[in-house]
């Protein structure tokens, strides 16, 4: 969920609120005619994983809406993975790059958002570790099966990340 204090209110917008946004940015875009119906299916859908968190986010210590960047690890972790899997069964590309960003978000978006922290991360840092390595190396072995060169998954990488 990001959340925004808006003085007397909170505003918020669900994580598979953005994703569907995000799907409309790259379909408008267009930018790699081969693979945008796998791009469509990753923006669309890279957030799935937060849709039953969402359901019920809670607060965080202050009492304020639970930022996305202040979920529990293990529960991040844990829906990432559910949507990694599931959207690599329907696209195969798609879940690569879905496992990039969902690495990505515990390494500043590798190098393209520096300021990027999950709060919680520090206190579970031998999960994070373990979720890296297991998904990098999966990520460098379906790439090398779908025949998708490291040039072509970064520029779709970061396709998702502008949008």
């Amino acid at each position: 969920m990001l959340v925004r204090d808006a003085g007397d209110s909170w505003s918020l917008v669900l994580q598979t609120d953005h994703g569907e946004l995000a799907g409309q940015f790259a379909r408008a875009w267009q930018p790699q005619p081969g693979r945008m119906r796998s791009l469509d299916v990753l923006a669309t859908r890279h957030d799935d994983g937060w849709f039953i968190w969402e359901k019920a986010p809670g607060l965080d210590a202050e009492g304020r809406p639970c930022n996305y960047l202040d979920v529990k690890i293990e529960s991040h972790i844990a829906f990432y993975r559910a949507a990694i899997t599931a959207i690599g069964e329907q696209d195969p590309y798609a879940g690569l790059l879905l496992s990039m960003h969902g690495t990505g978000i515990y390494q500043q978006r590798y190098g393209l958002q520096p300021s990027l922290v999950m709060s919680l991360a520090g206190d579970a840092r031998q999960l994070v570790d373990g979720f890296i390595a297991e998904e990098e190396s999966a990520q460098k072995r379906l790439a090398a099966e779908l025949g998708v060169s490291d040039d072509e998954r970064w520029h779709g990488y970061k396709l998702l990340q502008a949008w």
